[in-house]
């Protein structure tokens, strides 16, 4: 029915396959092509150990236990194995060899090269095995008697290294409910201490022991016992691939994660949710443990308790100070407080977390992901059945029917990137990707190279502007320049007359503001900064908000009402002024007269001899109001204060009048005497004798030309 597709179909195709693949937020990746090394007919795998970058295997064909170096298997015995470890060039396997039908618990110590086997017939199957120099440590549990104690035994690789030797570190273990755990401090690359761990029961109550174990002579010597009481509760213990870790539940936890020294202690809450930890996973600083419906966060400022919701399996300390978390199709990243989920793959098992990339298992997948954009990267593998961490990458063990594959998966490369500030020195969020964090001074980050660039977001303290840039390899160092955000400074005045256009202003450092309203509104970034108030001319002013000049602006902003009616917002300072306008004296002398009044502008002032009096900057018309009997020069003065600052007033007293008539022409004649000089002179004012003879002189003329007048003018006639 239908032909051929043509190679346009499939190019739609193609493209439409690709479309679909772009929009999976898992990206499949090609898995290995060739296995580093496989084991054939394999039925069991018990321990996976790295020694001088060969890899070795502890499994069974068939009942037969094996070791395996690489893919080359050297037959042991039949039986079966309980416990495996290793430690330098040593590999030790303990476990019950089968002989005749019979059981016997056996211990077998071999080199690296595997040449050579020491074999050891042991009392029964221990508990926990370590090491300690050249010394393979089993702890056991014997019963004697009535009694059961913990004790440890201490094996040398060879007879030529000294005797074996067992110390007792309890008795009177109750049954069922015991256990040990050895943590290893390599203080140098040739010594290493080693702490043993136990918990058991004793009366109902469990106990904790650490117990510090060094070597004295050959043989075993122990420190002093710490012993924490726990009532009715039960031990468990989990490993972390570079930590071990004890908890005890419920009501108290013993955990011990950094250098293995056990560093704290924690009461959890008696409920049964603390009962069984789901995983346990050790960051920078912090310790993180997911139970079922709580993940608790421990670090030195203390603990801190998220409620979860749903089913989550693994924990993951992510970078700064982030915490992820991987369930059933889900991904959550923790961010203060704040849970924030979104769609993932299955995970269930945390291989390994660095340099901003998470190792995951799940359904025979591994992923790889980026804790700072949320990537994933899948590779298929199988049934997952162990794993090593080498300076290469993951090397894991998968099976595929009784076939045992290992591969290598690469770690994802990585770069080194920095961020810092210039100009700031106080703290800063930084906000990469799923992850953001308060931090302070210079950023150092690890960024995987499976991202082209990493664009980031910097928000100081407030009061400053949000900065953005990106990051990549080639890019990978920024100094950032820290730009203040602006702020309203308001500085509002009272005491000034508007209406007479008088101006006033602010100095901010070198910068000058003016205005001849009533507010002043100045933009300035945040901190303390120096101001000066320019008052109008001849006045003073005091301010509210300051000490010594200093204004501090804040990023706190509010509103105020201004006088003219509107209100203004986004406010972080507001200061007040009270301008008060001075006054100037103006000293008013007198010469002559005790008692005595002025006009200045129309306001009444009653003087007593020499008086000053308090004027404001102006001009002023001084008027002195007249005494009987009394002349005063100068009668008025203009004064410009404060220019002028005094003015004198001569007083002259008039004397009294004597009247003489002339028999021969009737012309009264007035004698006027005067009393007193004047030192101040006023133009267009004449002493009073003078001012009557001349008056006389002018009335005499004047009737005379009247009278001559009249007599020409009745002679016309």
């Amino acid at each position: 029915m239908y032909g051929d597709p043509t190679v346009e179909d499939k190019v739609a195709v193609l493209l439409l396959l690709l479309f679909v693949l772009s929009t999976i937020g898992v990206i499949k990746a090609q898995s290995s092509v060739e296995p580093l090394f496989q084991i054939s007919n394999v039925s069991r795998v018990y321990g996976i150990f790295l020694n001088n970058y060969t890899t070795y295997v502890v499994g069974a064909q068939e009942g037969e236990i094996y070791v395996w170096k690489n893919s080359t298997g050297y037959f042991i015995g039949d039986g079966t194995v309980n416990k495996t470890a290793s430690f330098q060039n040593l590999i030790v396997i303990v476990g019950e060899r089968l002989v005749n039908g019979s059981k016997y618990p056996t211990m077998w110590i071999f080199n690296e090269s595997l040449d050579r086997n020491t074999s050891v017939n042991i009392n029964s199957i221990p508990i926990a095995v370590g090491f300690l120099r050249n010394f393979v440590l089993l702890v056991d549990v014997v019963r004697e008697g009535n009694a059961q104690g913990i004790y440890l035994y201490a094996y040398a690789e060879s007879n030529t290294k000294g005797p074996s030797t067992t110390y007792q570190i309890v008795s009177n273990v109750e049954p069922g409910n015991y256990g040990a755990v050895f943590l290893n401090y390599t203080i140098s690359p040739s010594y290493t201490t080693t702490y043993l761990l136990t918990w058991y029961q004793v009366n109902g109550e469990l106990q904790v022991s650490l117990t510090q174990i060094g070597l004295e002579r050959n043989g075993v010597i122990t420190g002093i016992p710490q012993l924490v009481n726990v009532t009715q509760g039960i031990a468990t213990v989990i490993s972390t691939p570079d930590e071990e870790i004890l908890w005890v539940n419920p009501g108290h936890l013993y955990f011990a994660y950094g250098k293995y020294n056990v560093s704290g202690s924690l009461n959890l809450p008696n409920s049964t949710q603390y009962l069984n930890p789901v995983d346990v996973s050790v960051g920078e600083g912090y310790l993180c443990v997911l139970f079922p419906s709580t993940l608790v966060k421990i670090n030195g400022q203390g603990v801190t308790y998220h409620n979860l919701s749903g089913n989550w399996s693994s924990v993951v300390p992510g970078p700064l100070n982030s915490t992820f978390l991987f369930g059933h199709g889900k991904v959550g990243v923790y961010e203060e407080d704040t849970l924030n989920t979104s769609k993932g793959p299955s995970v269930t098992q945390v291989l390994y977390a660095a340099n901003g990339t998470a190792y995951l298992y799940g359904n025979g997948e591994i992923y790889t992901f980026n804790m700072f954009t949320g990537d994933f990267t899948s590779f298929q593998i199988g049934n997952l059945v162990g794993y090593l961490l080498t300076s290469d990458g993951i090397e894991y063990a998968s099976m595929s029917g009784n076939t045992l594959n290992f591969d290598l998966l690469p770690y994802v490369p990585y770069y080194e990137a920095s961020i810092s500030l210039r100009n700031y020195s106080g703290n800063w969020t930084i906000e990469l990707g799923l992850v953001k964090d308060e931090v302070s001074g210079t950023l150092l980050l690890v960024l995987p190279t499976n991202n082209a660039s990493y664009q980031f977001k910097v928000y100081p303290a407030p009061g400053y502007k949000p900065l953005t840039g990106v990051l990549t390899q080639v890019n990978s160092t920024l100094s950032l320049n820290v730009v203040p955000k602006s702020f309203r400074v308001v500085f509002l005045e009272t005491g000034l007359n508007q209406s007479s256009g008088e101006s006033w202003g602010v100095q901010i450092g070198s910068q000058e503001f003016k205005t001849n309203s009533t507010f002043l509104v100045v933009n300035e970034t945040i901190g303390v900064h120096n101001f000066t108030i320019i008052p109008p001319k001849y006045f003073k002013y005091t301010v509210n908000v300051t000490t010594a000049g200093l204004v501090k602006v804040t990023p706190t902003t509010f509103s105020v009402n201004l006088p003219n009616g509107t209100k203004l917002g986004g406010i972080s300072v507001l200061v007040l002024i009270k301008f008060k306008e001075d006054q100037f004296r103006v000293n008013l002398s007198e010469n002559g007269v005790k008692e005595w009044s002025v006009l200045i502008n129309n306001t009444r002032y009653n003087l007593t001899g020499n008086s000053s009096v308090l004027l404001y900057p102006g001009t002023y018309l001084v008027r002195v109001l007249s005494i009987p009997n009394y002349s005063v020069l100068p009668s008025s003065v203009s004064l410009e204060v404060p220019q002028n600052a005094s003015v004198y007033f001569n007083f002259t007293r008039n004397q009294n009048v004597t009247r003489e008539t002339n028999q021969t022409t009737g012309v009264t004649k007035t004698n006027s005497t005067t009393t007193g000089t004047s030192n101040v002179t006023s133009s267009g004012t004449t002493p009073k004798g003078i001012f009557s003879s001349y008056y006389s002189r002018v009335v005499s003329f004047v009737i005379v030309l009247v009278i001559a007048i009249l007599v020409a003018y009745r002679l016309r006639r």
